[in-house]
């Protein structure tokens, strides 16, 4: 198996067979593949199963990317093990992602009520493909995908298991925990997505933009050329709000953008390091009339014909409480990026007859499980507040 710098080390390759859908009609099996690296212990712990992030990462793919020092690290614990979750890498269901000929249109700025109508009859579109596929949409749900942990547990003959997951992954965890309490030894959770975390609080979002406002402060160059970081996004969104703009991509290409793009294009940014280190460059450019970024951007979302009808129906299986969707709605009124780091949650949802986990899913709980929780102080998508929820129980 590679791992970074093209090192290579010995793994085990498994798959275990799964119902697709579990109840009480009998469900034909799906396969679902992992891998296994062996402790250098005499006596190792309990497996430590990777569960990866999106929904719709691998994470077997993960592992590629994972220095040979930390896998060691981990091996000297015991045996670790990357799973591929339903839908994902190596397992089953396949090709869960459709291709869509309804793109988004260039001419006019962007538009979230034109758009959400275009990705719902793309996900119904998609949905009917994967229905004379024989694929059934009630396949993914994060209450499927916990069963999957336990079933590899019991696969492989053991007695415990040490989850380690990240965003989603620490999600599809927070399922397993409450569930299987007596096959889960300890748990590391990293960007922590609770379970009403699914959809984001524009609050959270405006948190995160402060932060990033006060170290731009700090900074040799632009502490003085643009010291107020909201002040100038707010600028130039009241700019493109009254006058969206033509910007050329390519020779014979434009496209039209508008106030919503930058507040999407800027949401988007949030949780990803890179990203947001050029966010300060970017909105400098715009302040100077250079909007190349936010076109390239805008005509970059709308071109992409892909769509993953797993990733998109397990998000809205999960869904969220009444009490979060309405503060949502109210917090996105008085932020500067509204509800745009959702988008197009939750109103896909409604796109088909999608799964839907009950409110028992979502409500906390409490544990006595060691847990240790990793965050991080700019993190806009799984921010500390969802860890200080988490860890009240």
């Amino acid at each position: 198996f590679e791992l970074r710098d093209k090192q290579t080390m010995e793994a085990e390759s498994g798959q275990l067979r799964v119902p697709e859908t579990r109840g009480p009609k009998r469900s034909k099996l799906i396969a679902l593949s992992f891998i296994r690296f062996r402790s250098f212990a005499q006596k190792p712990s309990s497996p430590i199963v990777y569960l990866a992030g999106g929904p719709g990462d691998s994470g077997i793919n993960d592992f590629h990317s994972v220095p040979l020092s930390l896998l060691n690290e981990l091996r000297t614990v015991a045996d670790v093990i990357a799973l591929d979750q339903r839908g994902t890498g190596g397992s089953e269901p396949r090709d869960v992602t459709c291709q869509s000929e309804q793109l988004l249109p260039l001419d006019r700025p962007g538009d979230p009520k034109l758009y959400v109508n275009i990705f719902r009859d793309r996900m119904r579109s998609c949905a009917g493909v994967l229905q004379t596929k024989g694929i059934e949409l009630a396949a993914f749900t994060t209450e499927e995908n916990a069963a999957d942990v336990e079933a590899l547990r019991v696969a492989i003959g053991a007695k415990k298991l040490t989850l380690l997951a990240g965003s989603y992954g620490s999600h599809l965890a927070l399922a397993v925990i409450p569930r299987y309490p007596n096959s889960i030894e300890r748990a590391v959770l990293f960007g922590t997505e609770g379970l009403d975390h699914t959809f984001k609080l524009p609050s959270n979002v405006e948190a995160n933009l402060e932060k990033l406002a006060a170290l731009v402060k700090t900074d040799s160059f632009y502490g003085t050329a643009m010291p107020d970081l909201l002040a100038a996004i707010r600028t130039v969104l009241e700019q493109l709000e009254r006058q969206p703009l033509t910007v050329k991509v390519e020779p014979n290409i434009s496209v039209v953008v508008g106030k919503w793009d930058l507040q999407k294009r800027i949401a988007d940014t949030l949780g990803r390091g890179s990203a947001m280190r050029q966010l300060p460059a970017v909105i400098y450019a715009m302040l100077s009339g250079d909007f190349t970024d936010l076109g390239r951007w805008a005509y970059n979302y709308r071109r992409d014909p892909a769509f993953s009808a797993m990733g998109v129906t397990m998000d809205c299986a999960s869904f969220a409480s009444a009490a979060r969707l309405k503060r949502i709605r109210r917090e996105a009124s008085n932020t500067i990026l509204a509800a745009t780091i959702d988008f197009p949650f939750p109103d896909i949802c409604e796109a088909t007859k999608l799964p839907r986990l009950d409110d028992q899913f979502r409500k906390s709980f409490k544990s006595e499980l060691p847990v240790l929780f990793i965050t991080g102080e700019m993190d806009g998508r799984t921010p500390i507040s969802n860890v200080e929820e988490v860890a009240q129980g």
